[in-house]
């Protein structure tokens, strides 16, 4: 079996609320194969966003280990982790925050041009990414002109445009009504299939949820695959 793009052992989180503890992670263990999508559902104030940020390397675990692409992330400065998140991660959030004044195509481009490729290849990917998310005939529409849908299929898009190992999705379709909600599973699982990325979604949605190779439930900071 090949090595696991992410793999989390004993990962723990407390916050201090009104004076006292309060445990959202309590030694989360998890494993993501390459290629592979995996769903985790919980209610709300499950920690499933928390849950993201740790393994993102947005934040850190009050304990245990964390390994992402065969590297440990505990010994890592900042920068290290910044240099970590830009070539093997992409993020997806329930809000698009594509830039306004930028079209869908340099939207999509701009992390690429981040990481220092040409001009020419990050629109080259770019246009390939919305291209298979459905968008080919708006590159050049604003933020402004596109749908809510297609905001948030460009953000998809736009995730994968450094070419990560894994996709880590909060709430991606949560902003979205049942059509185009489809339209986005539709995308991720075209993208996925396509460019072999792995992808972890904290979800509420059933049907996203449902289409994943693994379903994991966060309840009581713990986290268990459930059919």
């Amino acid at each position: 079996m090949s090595e696991p793009v992410l793999s989390a052992r004993g990962i723990r989180k407390t916050f201090r609320e009104n004076g006292q503890e309060l445990s959202i992670l309590d030694g989360v263990d998890l494993d993501v194969a390459p290629g592979e999508v995996v769903a985790v559902v919980g209610v709300s104030g499950s920690g499933k966003s928390t849950m993201l940020s740790i393994l993102g390397t947005l934040d850190r675990p009050d304990s245990g280990s964390l390994v992402i692409g065969g590297e440990r992330t505990d010994s890592l400065g900042d920068s290290a982790l910044s240099r970590l998140r830009s070539r093997t991660l992409g993020f997806v959030f329930q809000f698009h925050h594509l830039l306004p004044d930028l079209d869908a195509l340099e939207n999509v481009a701009l992390p690429a041009r981040i990481a220092g490729v040409s001009d020419a290849e990050s629109r080259d990917r770019a246009r390939e990414l919305l291209e298979a998310s459905g968008l080919g005939g708006r590159l050049h529409h604003r933020p402004g002109q596109l749908s809510g849908g297609e905001r948030q299929r460009a953000a998809l898009a736009r995730a994968l445009a450094n070419r990560p190992r894994l996709v880590l999705a909060d709430e991606p379709t949560g902003n979205l009504d049942p059509a185009n909600a489809l339209k986005l599973l539709e995308t991720l699982q075209e993208l996925s299939s396509r460019f072999g990325q792995a992808f972890l979604i904290a979800t509420h949605d059933p049907d996203l949820a449902g289409s994943a190779h693994r379903r994991m439930r966060l309840a009581q900071g713990l986290l268990a695959e459930t059919p």
